[in-house]
């Protein structure tokens, strides 16, 4: 439906419906095969280490492919955001309303971190409590899940102040050109440096 709207009617889709019904079938698959895997883990009450390492397996390759469709749709919301913005005049106001819009599409980024800490966390305890794995195993899967959610969220912080000053470089490039540091780089890049540099010497600046 998108590719029609935006190049017409006629555009051609057979790709596009060949990529989404793999995608579609592998999950059936993989939903199916993990289904089979917790009803057996199941059936004695008691799920074994390997079959929590089944599970887990499953549950891993279902998020492989999820992570990868939500990553795609982030990256495109911030694609859509630069060109939309791209070229328009830019002042207080608008560069006010640009936040709101990047607010937002980082709080639902930031909320699929949420629910995928939350899950992998809640996958923990249900396989401590049923002794599938120890007390050490889980303290560890716990601080390596942290860390990858506190890793994503810190990149997004990144992507926010890099397409921040990219908003900006391409506003003022002419202006910002003949006053930014003298080194090799885009003027985006030379302005993150000097933003750095101020606020290493002055960090109330």
């Amino acid at each position: 439906v998108a590719l029609k709207l935006l190049t017409g009617e006629e555009a051609d889709t057979a790709n596009l419906d060949s990529y989404y019904g793999s995608l579609k079938s592998q999950l059936e698959d993989l939903g199916t095969k993990l289904a089979d895997s917790m009803n057996a883990a199941l059936e004695d009450s008691i799920i074994t280490p390997d079959e929590a390492i089944d599970i887990e397996n499953r549950q891993n390759q279902i998020s492989d492919i999820t992570n990868k469709l939500a990553d795609a749709k982030t990256d495109a919301a911030f694609q859509t955001l630069q060109i939309k913005h791209k070229g328009a005049a830019l002042n207080v106001d608008s560069f006010n309303a640009l936040q709101e819009e990047l607010q937002v599409l980082v709080a639902s980024a930031s909320e699929q971190y949420d629910n995928a800490l939350t899950m992998r966390i809640t996958d923990l305890n249900l396989q401590l409590e049923d002794k599938a794995i120890t007390e050490e195993e889980y303290q560890k899967k716990v601080e390596e899940a942290t860390k990858g959610y506190y890793a994503n969220i810190n990149e997004m912080d990144v992507r926010v102040r890099t397409f921040n000053l990219d908003s900006i470089a391409t506003a003022f490039e002419e202006q910002l050109s003949d006053i930014m540091p003298d080194i090799e780089g885009t003027v985006s890049e030379k302005l993150s440096h000097a933003l750095d540099d101020a606020m290493i010497k002055n960090p109330n600046i």
